[in-house]
């Protein structure tokens, strides 16, 4: 009895390690996923560029800034400089070099090609 009991809690043990695994890798993928430098098809000017440490640089106002997907789900950018933030809904498509922000204010959408 004490040898199924035992079996018993060292299989669930797994289970909860391998699923904790799975969360994490993807919620680490999309911030992956982000860190480049991104270039906007309907404009020569606009740019992000999304650092691994969690920074980044707004090219078409030359600021930086930080970045991190909330818990909704949605990219915030922070501006350093002048305090501003900006929050977007985004979109990757499944090669990872198309970007599509929409800003959750104004309803403005960007496409953005992963240089």
């Amino acid at each position: 009895m004490k040898k199924c009991l035992l079996l018993i809690l060292v299989f669930f043990l797994f289970v909860s390690i391998f699923l904790s695994g799975c969360l994490t890798s993807e919620k680490k993928s999309v911030s992956d996923s982000l860190v480049g430098t991104w270039k906007d098809e309907d404009s020569s000017y606009r740019m992000f560029q999304f650092f691994d440490d969690g920074t980044c640089l707004i090219t078409s106002s030359e600021l930086e800034g930080t970045y991190y997907i909330n818990d909704e789900n949605l990219l915030v950018v922070n501006q350093t400089e002048n305090s501003l933030s900006y929050v977007y809904e985004y979109s990757l498509n499944t090669n990872g070099d198309r970007l599509v922000l929409t800003d959750t204010d104004t309803f403005d959408v960007h496409v953005f090609k992963k240089q």
